[in-house]
Formats: structure tokens, C-alpha cells, sequence
């Protein structure tokens, strides 16, 4: 008897020790099998994990899950051509998501400095630059959003059921997260945020919702071009829903066609831009070697171009003399090109070949010019002392939007072999030539970020080449902005159009190729702008 009362007694003690053996057990697995993933990267000071390998490998997956979606839903697929909610719900929730993350960010740094960051040590004149632009580019997007939102209260009146409402919150929901993303790279421009599992998934975030609604704007442009510009499309624009109807076919929407080719390059601008500004905060993918400011040269230089003494003021009126002398160059070899643009776009534009003649004559004259300077710039350089610096974000998405200038023009070197064009020779040489300049120039470019910075002090020849090329550069951002690109099209047509099916897939190919060649522009002459 004495025995099974102990025995009574000691079972609940036994239950509750099985019972927290049984929560370990269980918080061992939630945490192998769930939490743990989650948290894998470097460790800190600490001696904990920043989450660095978990939050890239997480949001590569979820960039291909959501990329895959948002297509899938701004497409017309099955019957409801675009009158799915999904889509709206989703960009909503991430906008959301998007804004109260940056807010996050922003409350955590500014006012609680909860977060390690590193200033550095020298004002970067590049992004300083770059900020210009990002504020350029993002009023862009808000105009273009601001127009959007007119469209649906105009036409809200016609049809206001759920889907025409989240449309309008979500058009709200993306002029505040725009804003509030410019104020947060800003502030942060010359600043490197540490690591720390919660900082990379948020910086993680605020880059995949950017990307999910550039995305969502290059699908309903692509659509556009496929649903309501095609002749056999009347079977997709019968499908329509009246709000969509309303949308597609209101006055303001025509007039914000016209401005459509520079809405799009800015907007994929911005987007660029704010992507690479976020891949530079992003502890995930930061280089741990020391941080360096390529851009930043110093004036006080006491020596000229053949080695002789001399002082800092003759110096630097002497460098001044040579970036007047050289800027004035760069505009003489720019300006008739701006002319013939002119002339093209608004003049001749039912007829451009009489104008297209002497353009491409320019073109082959200039693109000569331009290689033999970037050689003799190569030349200069000391290649012997160059500085071993691992490849950056800025290298990659410079070699990334080179290959928008390739595939163009490979384009066009094979149309001369596949299609009847026009003045075969001439289009091959401006093609050729437009190959080796890429090359040449982006070589040129990475190997000039490697280069000490005493041998651009010591070298006038540097100088007058950096301006020309900034001059050049810039011009062609200029006009593949605002001047050679119409609805999102190239005005200048060389028979790369019988290479696709149809019209429609060649223009949608150039939406993806006219704002990586405006880039691959931008960045060169904000690089030589720095370097001047």
C-alpha cells in the first residue's frame, strides 16, 4: 500500500517532466526544420548569425515566385482578361509591406540608432550624381502614377466595385512608397548599414517589392502593345470589363501615350537606380574589403602633366583651360546629331531616310573618333599599376546593361544577312563599330576604377579624354531618352523587325532594351563626370 501511494505521487512529476521533454523535442525540430534555415549566414561580433546566406537565398526564391505570379496575373489568360483582383491584392499587400519596412528602417536609424552604421569617410561625388537622378527619375514615376490615378477617378464613377477601388488604394499605396523610398536612400546615400538577421530581410524586402512593380508596369505595357495595337485583337478587347474599357480608351490615357517612351525609361531608371542604391545598403551582398571612393579626385595637385613643379592654382587654371577646350570638342561632335534628331522626330518622321543617310555617315565618323580615344585613354593608364579590386555591384550592372548595346547591335548585323536592308554596307560598319566601342568602353571603365588616382592627377590627357566621353555619353542619353524613341519604339527602323514574327514581339523586346542601353549611358558619363 505504502509503495502505490509513492507511486501516485511521483506520477505527475513524471507527466511534467515528460511534458517539457516533449516542448524541447518539439522547439528542437521548429527550430532545426523552420527557424534555423532562416538565420544561416557570417557571424557578427557577437557571435551570432547575421541571416546573410538565409535572406538572399529567401528572396531569390521569392523574386522567381513572384515573378512568375505577377505575370501570370497582369496576363490575359482564360476568359477574364484582366479582371482578376488577385493582382491588385497582391501589389497592395506588398506595397504595403514595402512602405511600413522602409518606415521601419527609417524610425530604427534615425531615431533609436538601433543599427551599426558606418559613414564613409569621403563624399562620393558619383552619388551625389546618382541622388539628382533618383529624385529625376522618381518625380517621373509619380507623374506617371498621378496620371493613372486621374484615369480611375474618371472612371470610377462608371464602374466602383472592388477591383476599381484597390486599383485606386494601390496607386495611393505606390506614390507613398515611392516618397517615402527616395527619403530613405537619401538619407542613407553615403552610409553602409551592418548586418543583423531583421536589417537584411528588410532591405531585402524593399529591393523585391521594387522589383515585383517594375515588373507589373513592363507586363501591362507588353499587353498593351498585344491587346489593343493589333488588328487580330479584337476577340482580347471584346473581353474587356467597362472600367477597363473606360481605362484604355479615355482621353487622358491617349494623351499619356505620348509620353509614354520617356515614362518608360524613366521609370526602369528609378528602378535601376533604386536597386542599385539597395544592393549597396544590403549587408547580404556587400563586399567585406574596404570601401573606396572611386570617384573622388583631388584638385590640390601640385605638379603638371610633364612632371615639372608647379602651383596649385596654375595648376587647376590650366586643367580648367583643358576641360573647356575639351567640352567644346565633345559638343561639336554631339551637336549635329542632336539636329538630325530633331529633324527626324518631328520634321521628316513619315520619311526619315533622307536624314538617316547623313546619320549614319555621323555615326560611323564618331564612333571612330570615340575608339581611338578610348585606346589612347587604355595607353594611359599604367595598366602595370593597377590596383586588385574584386568586381562590384556597380561592375556587374554595368556589364549587365552593356549587353542591351550587344544584343542590339548583333541585331542588326544579322538582319543584313537574314532581310533585305537598305545600305547593307553602311549598317554592317555602324554595327561593327558599335561592338567594339562597347567593348572597348566598358573595358575602359573598369579598368579606370582600378587606377590610382595619382596617375588621373598627374595626366591632362586623362582629363580631356574623360571630358569628350562624358559630353558623348551623356548625348546619347539624352536622345535615347527624350529624342530617338517614340511609344517605346526606336524611330530609327534598319530591318531588325523581319528577325521576330511580328511587330509586336519586336517592340516588346525593345522595352526591355531601350532603358538597359539609356543606363548603360547613364552610368558611363556619371562616372566621367566625377573623373572631370
Amino acid at each position: 500500500m505504502l509503495s502505490d501511494f509513492f507511486l501516485i505521487e511521483s506520477m505527475p512529476v513524471s507527466l511534467s517532466a515528460m511534458t517539457d521533454k516533449i516542448r524541447r523535442r518539439i522547439s528542437y525540430v521548429i527550430n532545426f526544420v523552420l527557424l534555423g534555415p532562416l538565420r544561416f549566414g557570417n557571424l557578427t561580433d557577437a557571435e551570432t548569425s547575421d541571416g546573410s546566406t538565409s535572406s538572399t537565398v529567401s528572396f531569390a526564391c521569392g523574386f522567381a515566385i513572384l515573378l512568375i505570379t505577377i505575370i501570370y496575373l497582369s496576363s490575359p489568360v482564360a476568359d477574364d482578361f484582366l479582371n482578376t483582383d488577385s493582382i491588385w491584392e497582391l501589389l497592395v499587400s506588398l506595397m504595403v509591406t514595402g512602405t511600413l519596412a522602409t518606415v521601419v528602417l527609417l524610425v530604427g536609424i534615425v531615431f533609436g540608432r538601433s543599427y551599426d552604421v558606418i559613414r564613409r569617410q569621403l563624399k562620393d561625388k558619383c552619388v551625389e550624381l546618382e541622388i539628382k537622378f533618383v529624385w529625376f527619375s522618381g518625380i517621373g514615376v509619380l507623374f506617371r502614377t498621378g496620371i493613372n490615378l486621374a484615369i480611375e477617378f474618371e472612371c470610377v464613377n462608371i464602374s466602383s466595385g472592388f477591383r476599381e477601388i484597390s486599383k485606386i488604394v494601390s496607386s495611393f499605396l505606390k506614390i507613398m512608397f515611392m516618397l517615402v523610398q527616395m527619403i530613405f536612400i537619401t538619407y542613407l546615400r553615403n552610409k553602409r548599414l551592418i548586418g543583423g538577421i531583421f536589417i537584411n530581410y528588410l532591405i531585402g524586402g524593399l529591393f523585391l517589392v521594387n522589383t515585383c512593380i517594375w515588373v507589373n508596369f513592363i507586363t501591362v505595357k507588353i499587353i498593351y502593345i498585344y491587346a489593343f495595337q493589333n488588328a487580330s485583337s479584337s476577340v482580347l478587347a471584346r473581353n474587356l470589363s467597362t472600367w477597363d474599357n473606360c481605362y484604355w480608351h479615355s482621353e487622358t490615357h491617349k494623351i499619356s501615350q505620348r509620353l509614354s517612351s520617356f515614362l518608360l525609361t524613366v521609370s526602369t531608371l528609378f528602378f535601376l537606380l533604386s536597386t542599385m542604391f539597395l544592393v549597396r545598403l544590403w549587408p547580404s551582398i556587400q563586399s567585406t574589403t574596404q570601401m573606396r571612393n572611386r570617384c573622388v579626385v583631388n584638385e590640390d595637385v601640385s605638379i603638371n602633366s610633364d612632371g615639372r613643379p608647379n602651383t596649385a592654382d596654375q595648376l587647376i587654371k590650366y586643367r580648367r583651360k583643358v576641360r573647356i577646350v575639351s567640352f567644346l570638342v565633345g559638343f561639336l561632335m554631339n551637336s549635329p546629331f542632336f539636329t538630325m534628331a530633331i529633324l527626324m522626330r518631328w520634321v521628316y518622321f513619315n520619311d526619315i531616310v533622307p536624314v538617316k543617310v547623313f546619320w549614319d555617315v555621323f555615326v560611323i565618323l564618331c564612333l571612330s573618333i570615340l575608339i581611338l580615344i578610348i585606346l589612347a585613354g587604355i595607353q594611359n593608364l599604367h595598366l602595370s599599376c593597377l590596383e586588385k579590386i574584386p568586381f562590384s555591384t556597380w561592375d556587374v550592372i554595368l556589364m549587365l546593361c552593356m549587353a542591351g548595346n550587344v544584343i542590339l547591335n548583333i541585331l542588326g548585323i544579322t538582319s543584313i544577312f537574314v532581310c533585305h536592308v537598305d545600305r547593307s554596307v553602311t549598317i554592317f560598319i555602324k554595327n561593327v563599330l558599335g561592338l567594339i566601342l562597347t567593348y572597348y568602353h566598358t573595358v575602359y571603365i573598369i579598368v579606370a576604377q582600378r587606377t590610382p588616382l595619382s596617375v588621373f592627377r598627374e595626366s591632362t590627357l586623362n582629363l580631356s579624354i574623360h571630358v569628350i566621353l562624358f559630353c558623348s555619353f551623356l548625348g546619347r542619353w539624352t536622345l535615347q531618352t527624350f529624342l530617338l524613341t517614340s511609344q517605346g519604339m526606336y524611330i530609327l527602323k534598319e530591318g531588325e523587325k523581319c528577325l521576330f514574327p511580328d511587330e509586336e514581339s519586336w517592340r516588346t523586346m525593345q522595352y526591355f532594351l531601350i532603358p538597359l542601353n539609356a543606363f548603360y549611358d547613364f552610368q558611363s558619363f556619371v562616372f566621367y563626370y566625377v573623373e572631370t
